[in-house]
Parts: structure tokens; sequence; C-alpha cells
């Protein structure tokens, strides 16, 4: 548990967070915008303060349009929230002037990408120039990638997160430079894009706050990094989509997102009589919050395993796609706001899965903020399951990349810099 690395945080970690160590991160949904204020120490992410802003705050829905004007507001209003709540809890002003964003959802793209190269001269030692070559053919493959996308949805795609997956020299991880010698050289890369207009908007949004915008990632990407298990499976369920990922050595191997979140969970539901939508989402909220009359509750708990049948249905698919010829790990993590849901984990638990599609009898659990690495809530504000994108990114953030991972990706990123040219 994370408040079990309380004991190994520097009691001065707090009064030596500055300006230059602080960063703001956003995280956007249809429910609303989250904030969170961080201190990176060499030990970690020392969360100092939260804040919510209600309101729809997806950055793209069916289609890539947004508000930056909406999204700005809500953006400082969930800010502010932060640094209040921060500033109560510290006694001092906290602030921070970098900030980075996490993002989920249907528009949301990932790839797992391999290139493999003989060696010319197998005797003798891996050096970091001789994969040169070999990124810039992976480089190629990522970005028509996503030129694919965006013809596909006749939107424009970036590229704007990666992850090393891994690097082989004859099976075995290379772990530093100069090492030892190989025949057969394997580069892993996982890559995810998204439609330009979301990252341009993000770029205005942390502008008119009064941040400069680090860096975007993808959620499964710093989830899988940050959850304690080095192989799962992952279930992130939204109001309006629902994305799944298999994690293997703590890296995302295949990723796929439904158009299925609890908005379509809720629209399935036989209400004893006719609701207009908004009424009938307010009284699903409700329930999900433990409020409502006991009658309408009642309705719910003995309606909601039909009204998830076709979720499930379409979860299997995609898992069955996940695991290809494969079984899929047993540990099976579900959060987002879908995870405050007790009947969703008890459906999760009683479905027929089919033989094989896992590798054991499938355990699902509700992952937390709490059971992050590197994540240190010392004031106990990241409870729900809801925080747990923007709660890793903070994880992810404070931890340092090994150099083989840190040199591979900065090719990388300078390699793509041709292709987003183009």
């Amino acid at each position: 548990m994370a408040d079990q690395h309380l004991f190994r945080l520097p009691k001065a970690a707090l009064l030596q967070s500055t300006p230059h160590n602080r960063r703001a991160l956003l995280d956007f949904g249809s429910s609303g915008a989250r904030a969170l204020l961080v201190s990176l120490t060499p030990e970690g992410a020392l969360v100092l303060g939260n804040g919510t802003a209600s309101g729809n705050a997806a950055l793209l829905g069916e289609t890539p349009t947004l508000s930056p004007n909406h999204l700005s507001s809500l953006s400082d209003q969930a800010l502010t929230d932060a640094e209040h709540h921060a500033h109560t809890l510290t006694q001092q002003p906290v602030v921070a002037d970098y900030g980075q964003a996490v993002i989920s959802g249907a528009w949301l793209k990932g790839s797992l990408f391999v290139q493999k190269q003989t060696r010319a001269k197998p005797a003798e030692s891996l050096d970091i120039d001789e994969l040169r070559p070999l990124i810039a053919r992976l480089s190629a493959k990522v970005h028509a990638y996503a030129r694919t996308e965006s013809m596909k949805t006749q939107v424009r795609h970036t590229i704007f997160d990666a992850e090393l997956v891994g690097l082989l020299l004859d099976l075995l991880p290379v772990q530093r430079w100069g090492s030892r010698g190989g025949t057969t050289l394997v580069l892993a890369l996982n890559a995810w894009c998204w439609p330009s207009t979301g990252l341009d908007a993000l770029e205005e949004i942390f502008a008119r706050v009064g941040l400069e915008l680090e860096a975007v990632k993808a959620a499964p990407h710093v989830v899988a990094a940050q959850q304690p298990y080095s192989d799962a499976v992952l279930i992130d369920v939204g109001v309006q989509h629902t994305d799944v990922a298999l994690v293997e050595q703590r890296r995302i191997t295949a990723f796929a997102s439904m158009p299925h979140g609890l908005a379509h969970i809720a629209a399935a539901l036989d209400w004893p009589r006719p609701l207009p939508p908004r009424a009938a989402w307010a009284a699903f909220e409700r329930y999900m919050r433990g409020l409502g009359s006991q009658e309408g509750r009642a309705f719910l708990e003995s309606a909601l395993p039909q009204a998830l049948q076709h979720w499930l249905e379409t979860l299997q698919s995609n898992l069955r796609i996940l695991a290809g010829k494969e079984p899929l790990p047993s540990r099976v993590w579900v959060y987002g706001g879908g995870a405050r849901l007790p009947a969703l984990l008890h459906a999760l638990q009683a479905y027929a899965w089919p033989h094989r599609l896992f590798a054991g009898t499938p355990v699902f659990d509700v992952l937390k903020p709490a059971r992050l690495q590197h994540l240190y809530d010392m004031y106990g504000l990241l409870t729900g399951p809801e925080w747990v994108n923007i709660a890793a990114l903070a994880a992810e953030m404070a931890r340092e990349p090994e150099t083989v991972e840190a040199d591979v990706l900065e090719m990388f990123w300078q390699e793509s810099k041709s292709h987003q040219n183009m």
C-alpha cells in the first residue's frame, strides 16, 4: 500500500517543495475536470492537493470538436480548488509553473511496433549509435500508423507518447551499452496517437491557466508502469468509454477502446416508468453515490445485472482481441469512475468467461491510487478509483528511467521530428 511507503519519505520533502519541482496535472472526462498538485522527490511524487470541477470536460466527443473556453474554465476551477486545498493542508502557498495532462477515451489509439535486425558484427559489443537505423525504420512504421488512423477517421492524428517495451540482444534484455555482443537485435516500442486538434487545445488550455505544458501521456501507459503487478489486464471504465489493455512486464503490449461506458449501461436500464435521459442519468449518479430512495435503489440493484450484459459481451470481444493466441493474465484491475458501481465488479466476477481466455481463474479487483508505486499521499486525498489515471501520471513523472530506456526514447523523438514535419 502507498501509505506504507511514507516511512521512507524524508520528512524534509514537504519543506523542500518549490515551484521548480512542483507539477500541476490535469485529467478531463465527461463528468468533470480533475487537478492534482504534486512535489517530485527522488523517492516519488508527494501529493500536495487535489481539486475537481463538475461539468462535461470531455476533450473529444463523438466528433473531435471542443470548446477551449469551457474546458479552460473547468480546468481553472479544478486547479484553484487544488491550490486552496494544498494551502490549507501545508500551511504554505502551493503553485506550479509546469504541468502535464493524461488522456484516455475512444479517440486514443495505441499499438505495439517491433523491429528486428541481424547485426553485421555480432562479436562486437552493442553501441548506442548502432540503433539509429533500427529506430529510423521503426519510427517510419509508427508515423505511417498515425497517417493510417488519420485516413480512417478523416481526422489528423499525431504521435504524442511512446514507451520502450523492450530492447533485446539474442533474446536477452540490453541493460547497458557496450556490455556484450550478439547476433539478433530486437526493438519493441508502444506508440500512442490522438487527434491533433485535441493536442493543440491542450496547449491553449494550459496556457490560459498559467501553466507550461511539458507533456501529454496516455493513461494506460502510466497506469501499467505504476500498478503493482508485472503482468495484468487493465479495464478503465469511464462515462462514455471503456479502455482495455494487456500489461506484460509493466508495459502495454495490446490496447483497445470501446465506446461503451456508464452512460450506455444506464441507457440500457428498463425503468419502471419512462424517464427523460437526463433524469435517468441523474438517478443513476445518485445511486452510485449511495443516495436515492430505497425504492429506486432496489430497482437499480435488480435491473443492473441485465443492463450490464451488452457491456460485458462487448468487453469479452475486446479481451479476445487482446489475448490473440495466448491466455490473458489472471490479475484484472478495474478502475475509473465506473469502478464505483458495485454491480459492475460483481458482474465481472460472475460472468461466464470463455475457457482459456485467462491463464487461470480471473481475479477482478478495484485499483485505487493507494496501490500505485512511487506515489505518496500522506494526506489521504486520493481514495477513489476515478483518481487512478492522474495519480499514475504523477507517480510515473517521479520515476527515473534507466539509461537505455531514456536513450532509446530520446533517439525515437529526434527521428520523429522529421516525420511530423512532413
